[in-house]
């Protein structure tokens, strides 16, 4: 029984895909609107996504708090 279970997810997922390449292609889903679907098909997609953001806000941080960097913007 396990594995029909997993066999039916695997089928679902499958036929998802199809479905949401279709509504893209005729032009009914937004870019918004795909990744939000690509997130919910797969959840490890937002961990990496968190991580690359915490790593822009970490540079940002950085070149701000640079006194150098704010002298030659200053000018």
């Amino acid at each position: 029984m396990n594995k029909d279970r997993q066999s039916q997810i695997t089928h679902l997922g499958t036929v998802y895909k199809w479905f949401l390449r279709r509504l893209e292609a005729i032009g009914q889903l937004s870019n918004t609107e795909k990744d939000e679907e690509e997130m919910h098909m797969n959840p490890s997609n937002i961990e990496d996504m968190e991580s690359k953001l915490r790593d822009k806000q970490t540079a940002k941080r950085t070149q701000l708090l640079d006194e150098n960097h704010n002298e030659a913007r200053s000018r």
